[in-house]
C-alpha cells in the first residue's frame, strides 16, 4: 500500500514539476497528455520494480525467520522447495505442447520476465537459504 501511494505522489509531483518548468499549462493539451502518458508508463515500471524487489526481500526474511524456529522447520523448508522444483520439472514435461517449456526452465525455475525480472524468487536460492539455516542449527549457532 505504501509503495502504491508513493508512486501516485511521485507521478503527481513529477507531472506538476514538468508542467511548471516547461510551461505546458499554457501550451496545447496534447503535449500535457503525452507527458502524462509517458510519466505514467515510467511510474508504473518503477512501481512494479520496487514492489517486486521489496516483496522478494520480505519473502527472504520470512524464510529465514521460519527456518530459525527449529531444525525441523529448516528441514521442512528444504523438503518443500525440493518438491516445488520437482513439481515444476514434471509440469514442464507434462503440460501439452510447449506450454511447460515456456513457463519453466530445466532446473524447475520460472523464466524471468524481461520487464519484471524480480517477480519470483528462485526456489533454489530459497532452498539454499533453508540449508544454510539447517547448518547453523547443527553447529548450535542459533
Amino acid at each position: 500500500m505504501a509503495v502504491s501511494c508513493s508512486a501516485l505522489i511521485w507521478m503527481y509531483s513529477v507531472s506538476r514539476l514538468i508542467n511548471r518548468s516547461l510551461d505546458l499549462l499554457k501550451g496545447p493539451l496534447s503535449f500535457r497528455i503525452g507527458q502524462y502518458f509517458l510519466n505514467g508508463a515510467v511510474t508504473t515500471l518503477l512501481y512494479f520494480t520496487v514492489k517486486d524487489f521489496i516483496q522478494g526481500g520480505i519473502e527472504k526474511d520470512l524464510d529465514v525467520a521460519a527456518c530459525q524456529v527449529s531444525p525441523t522447520y529448516a528441514l521442512g523448508g528444504i523438503e518443500f522447495y525440493s518438491k516445488q522444483i520437482a513439481r515444476n520439472v514434471a509440469l514442464r514435461n507434462v503440460l501439452p505442447g510447449d506450454q511447460g517449456k515456456k513457463i519453466f526452465n530445466l532446473k524447475g525455475e520460472y523464466y524471468p520476465s524481461l520487464i519484471r525480472p524480480y517477480k519470483n524468487r528462485s526456489f533454489a536460492s530459497s532452498k539454499q537459504l533453508c540449508a544454510d539455516q539447517m547448518h547453523l542449527h547443527n553447529a548450535n549457532l542459533i
